[in-house]
């Protein structure tokens, strides 16, 4: 759950922050626990991303409005505003019947001249993209890692000295969490500049291959996939940061691609759209 609450924006994060600085000695004011649960509730309240009901195709954002009091209503069910179908947040995020009608309409993106991704056909049903690492630390991410692990690296080490001495134990239980968050941190800005990824399209499997320290797969199966689209996965100064999503049936989904330009977002996207179809993915 730290994790994901950072992701809502650097200055959220860094006032999130702001409280956990006071988390050395939270076990001994219960008012200061309440007050960070709230905060970083409202964080992830505005982190919520918009869905499409698949009634009604009306958009949304879950929990707009609302007055959210513990995490676990960030796990219930959505309610559409406008015809009250009940459903999944997963079966919100595939394309409802207005998304398909403008789909049609639109104009039909173009592969920028200085994109960096390579298309290669390995047959007439299989397809295969290369993106090359990025080069590029995350901007504001890279900024928020650092801040965030200077002070509380020290902090837990002085926790663990002053535990090691027989002091207290309590404030390095209470520091392990955001420790973590910072490393989370760090580890996503080194794969946002070294990462590599190859992307490989087939009648049978849609395949993404994450290259850093080692190979990762990541498997959906081509009759599952929903949709290829961009999906907004955190904020950068109140400005919506987007990924590549490729979406299977339930709760399977692939992301990537965070840190190339709209226009390559966008071709990918249709790109990637239109050869699945051709083979027979129901996107």
């Amino acid at each position: 759950m730290p994790f994901d609450i950072f992701r809502s924006g650097a200055r959220d994060a860094l006032r999130g922050f702001i409280f956990a600085i006071f988390a050395h000695n939270l076990h001994r004011n219960r008012r200061m626990i309440k007050a960070l649960k709230v905060r970083f509730l409202e964080v992830l309240q505005r982190a919520a991303r918009e869905v499409d009901c698949p009634q009604c195709g009306h958009r949304f954002q879950p929990l707009a409005g609302e007055k959210i009091q513990s995490f676990s209503q960030l796990s219930s069910t959505c309610v559409c505003p406008k015809c009250g179908k009940r459903f999944q947040w997963s079966e919100g995020l595939r394309p409802g019947p207005q998304n398909v009608e403008a789909e049609a309409d639109a104009v039909v993106p173009e592969r920028p001249s200085d994109s960096k991704i390579e298309r290669q056909p390995v047959s007439e049903t299989e397809l295969l993209y290369h993106v090359p690492a990025s080069g590029h630390w995350g901007g504001g991410l890279f900024f928020v890692a650092i801040v965030w692990n200077l002070v509380t690296i020290p902090m837990f080490l002085g926790a663990v000295h002053a535990a090691l001495r027989g002091k207290s134990d309590s404030g390095t239980l209470i520091l392990i969490p955001f420790v973590a968050a910072g490393l989370g941190l760090a580890y996503a800005t080194v794969r946002t500049r070294f990462a590599t990824h190859l992307i490989y399209l087939s009648p049978e499997t849609v395949r993404v291959q994450r290259a850093l320290f080692r190979k990762k797969n990541f498997v959906v199966n081509t009759e599952e996939v929903r949709h290829v689209k961009k999906v907004e996965i955190y904020q950068q100064n109140y400005k919506p940061v987007y990924a590549i999503e490729i979406g299977g049936a339930g709760h399977s989904k692939i992301r990537f691609g965070s840190v190339l330009s709209d226009a390559e977002k966008e071709w990918f996207c249709y790109d990637a759209m239109t050869f699945l179809r051709g083979v027979g993915a129901p996107v």
